[in-house]
Formats: structure tokens, sequence, C-alpha cells
């Protein structure tokens, strides 16, 4: 058996892991105890030295499991565990919880379960938004100093929060999906563990077997996905970055920065074609948990911070006058795809601010130069049309123009356009929105014309392509 070594603190460990999580969760019944005791130390036999399992599964009784199991190898091989959720007297799970209280409490735990001094790789299970990511890491800091806890890992992290973590304590290891249907990690992920300390490793098959861990079924899982029969794990998983949008792309995490008509309704699309998504920015912190609610997918209320914390992309939907002050407290967008709806208006909203020389979307692009701008969803900017084109898209589906600079940003704003339910058109580089915003306001003016105002918007829109 090969080794290998995550991080630069010498954990070595088998290359060949053995996840134990499906002995006793997540995949039907729990197997028959005896029998996954010798299966795992079988493993230990042919040379697996690297076992995985979390408190949450079961909940507890497979840490207990693999605790027996490896009893008698105590010092040959490493366990890694998880914290990160709490549970209710009955293990229903509660939602997250990365408190520092609450993080020591579970280490305590699990040293109980698997039958250790020191737990060998502690994860963080999923990124507790409510916690910050340094708190998180000072507390595992403390452990690792008290003795109880040896390295520390996280698990579907992004970028931005492995850096933060990283810098409080090293990051050993990063748990994330990575398969033949999820190869978003190489673009970020990768590059940032291989200049930091931490080693990136699977937490599915090679074919993604294992990739659905939400209770909410996927509208739009791909035929073989279905064909495969995944299952649910009861609600007591992170949603997985993996599993098929309605289009059959991959999920992404949508964060809209501005919750009024456009952003809400775009936000609840988006949360029904399978993707996550975090609203903020309202008039008040009850219409964003209204919009959560409602949005009947995976979404939650948030800050702009929240929104754009690990967000693969950010759509940009408030009025020009409020640009500066969301886009302050969202923080840094740095590398960021920013999706901007916002037209350049004036005060009463009876022209556009900009025209023929610039657009808004270029201004924006000048605003936050390192940010990736694409100037999309400018020709549906009222409820009313939305009415028409969900009348009309049995028979015909609208078009939508969009633009950009950035070729990977643009393909992400073509998937939302998608899921929105229009046909994407590629208008070209971002200076074409200069054009495109005087259009999309034309159209909005003849969406308002009356009763025959709509529908001739939306032929107008038709035309736009």
């Amino acid at each position: 058996m090969q080794q290998r070594k995550l991080g630069k603190h010498g954990l070595a460990v088998s290359a060949l892991g053995l996840g134990c999580m499906g002995m006793s969760y997540g995949y039907g019944p729990a197997a028959d105890k005896q029998e996954m005791i010798a299966l795992i130390r079988k493993a230990v036999e042919r040379g697996v030295t690297f076992f995985d399992t979390a408190e949450a599964y079961g909940p507890f009784t497979n840490e207990a499991l693999v605790g027996e199991a490896l009893a008698p190898f105590r010092g040959q091989v490493v366990i890694a565990t998880k914290f990160g959720f709490k549970f209710g007297p009955k293990g229903e799970q509660l939602g997250q919880d990365s408190r520092p209280q609450h993080i020591t409490e579970v280490a305590e735990a699990s040293l109980q379960r698997l039958k250790v001094d020191a737990l060998d790789l502690f994860y963080q299970h999923r990124v507790d938004t409510n916690v910050p990511i340094e708190d998180v890491a000072g507390t595992v800091k403390q452990l690792i100093k008290q003795g109880k806890v040896k390295h520390f890992g996280l698990s579907e992290a992004g970028v931005q929060t492995i850096r933060r973590a990283h810098a409080v304590q090293p990051v050993t290891a990063l748990q994330s999906e990575y398969s033949l249907w999820w190869r978003r990690p190489e673009r970020e992920v990768l590059p940032t563990v291989d200049c930091a300390d931490p080693r990136d490793y699977e937490a599915e098959p090679p074919g993604g077997e294992r990739r659905s861990r939400c209770r909410r079924p996927y509208r739009g899982r791909s035929p073989g996905d279905r064909g495969r029969g995944l299952k649910d794990h009861g609600g007591r998983g992170a949603v997985p970055r993996g599993a098929g949008a309605k289009d059959g792309s991959v999920t992404m995490r949508i964060g809209i920065l501005g919750s009024g008509l456009m952003g809400g309704k775009l936000g609840t699309l988006f949360a029904r074609a399978g993707h996550e998504v975090v609203f903020s920015y309202a008039r008040n912190k009850e219409k964003l948990t209204k919009l959560a609610k409602d949005a009947k997918g995976n979404a939650r209320a948030g800050t702009p911070r929240d929104a754009a914390q690990d967000a693969d992309a950010l759509l940009l939907g408030v009025h020009w006058s409020r640009v500066d002050d969301v886009l302050k407290q969202a923080g840094d967008v740095s590398g960021k795809v920013i999706v901007s709806c916002s037209l350049p208006m004036n005060a009463d909203d009876t022209d556009l601010v900009i025209a023929h020389t610039s657009s808004g979307a270029e201004e924006l692009a000048k605003k936050l130069p390192k940010a990736r701008v694409v100037s999309a969803f400018n020709t549906v900017p009222s409820e009313v049309l939305f009415g028409v084109f969900e009348a009309r898209r049995k028979a015909t589906r609208p078009s939508l123009l969009y633009c950009g600079d950035d070729s990977r940003s643009k393909k992400i704003a073509a998937e939302l356009i998608r899921d929105a339910g229009f046909d994407p058109v590629d208008a070209g580089p971002l200076r074409i929105a200069r054009y495109t915003e005087p259009f999309a306001l034309l159209v909005a003016q003849l969406a308002y014309e009356g009763t025959g105002g709509p529908e001739l918007a939306y032929r107008f829109e038709r035309l736009g392509k």
C-alpha cells in the first residue's frame, strides 16, 4: 500500500482510505455490526491505515463502531472524525453548530466513542456561516495544545474559508467531493491547497455514487443519477456540491445582493433549480426569511457578507443608488463572478444615467477591477414580464442577452439564465452592455404600457438577439 503525507506536519496515511459512514448510516438499514468490524479489520490487514467517520453518522453509532473495530490497532491507524452539527434527544439533526463550546463538547464525546486519547484528524463537517471560521480554527488550535486533537481539517470549504482558517491553525486536510461529474475544485480549491499546506482528497468514489447528502431530492438529477437510485440522508447532511441542476449542470452557491422583485424572483428560481441560494439586502430580515422559506429549495436569509462568502456567483439586483452600499457590506469580492441586473437609473427612474459611451456594467467593472462582471437579466427587469414569459414558455423559450469579458464567468451566467427559463444569447464583450441596457429600459417601459404592453414587450424582447 502506498503512503501519503497530509500537510506539512507529518500525518502519514495510506493512499487508499476507508469511509465508514455507509456501514451504519445513509444507505438503508445499518449493516451487521460484527460483519462491519471484520471488514474494517480486514482493511487494516490489506494495508489501509486511514479511516473516516463522524458524530453525524448514525448519529454517534458509526464512531462507536469504528472505535471498537480499530481498538486492537492503536498507534497503527489514523481515524478522522468531524464536528459541526447539533442533534435533538431522538438523534434528529437540528442544524449546524460550530460554536467553540460545542466543538469542545463534541471532541470529548468523540474521544470516548472512538476509545482514543487524541483525535488524529478533526474536521469541521460543514462551514457554519454563523460562526467566524477564525473562531473555529482557534478552538481546534486550543484542543491541539491540550493534546486532545492532533490535526485540523475542513470539509466542503471554499477558497477564502480555507485561507482564513489556515492563517489561525494550519489545515492538514480538506475533504471535498471531487468526481468525474464535479470537477470545479480544479479551478480554485486545488491550486489553493497546493499553495498552502493541506491535501485535498475525495469524499466520494470517482463515479460520484455517494453524491447526494440531503433529503430534498434535486429536481434535475441526471438520468444516470436517477438510474443509480441515489438515496437521501434524512436531511442530516449539507447540500452536495455536485448534484445536477435542472438542465444537468452542476449545483452552485448563489448570493443574492438585493432581494427586491428581481433578486427575489431570480433567487427563488435558482433555489428551485437545485442551487444553494443566500438572500440578502432587503428592507427587513423578515422579508428575507420569507423569501428563503417560499423558495422551497436550499435557500436561506443572510447578510451581504454571508451571500458573498464562498459564492460561485453573486447576483447584483439593487437600485443603482444602492450599489456602493451593498458592495461595502459584501466585503472583498475579488475573483467573484458578479452577474449584474442593475440599470444605472437616475433618482426618479425616468432615464439611464449612462448610455452610448459606457454602461452600468462597465462602471461596475471599474469599481471592482478584481471581480468578473457579466451583464445579464437586464432584458427582464420587471415582475410583469415574468408572468408573460411563464405563460408563453410552453410554446417558445424567450431569449435573454448577456455580455462580459471573462469566458468562465459567462458560462456561469449562461447556466443561470437557462435555470431561470430563458435561452442565453451571448452578445459579446462587456462594452456591448451600453447597447443592451437602453434596450432593456425600453422593454421595461413597454411592459407597463396598458393591458397589451407585456405581450408587446415579450414580442419586442424576442427581437433582441
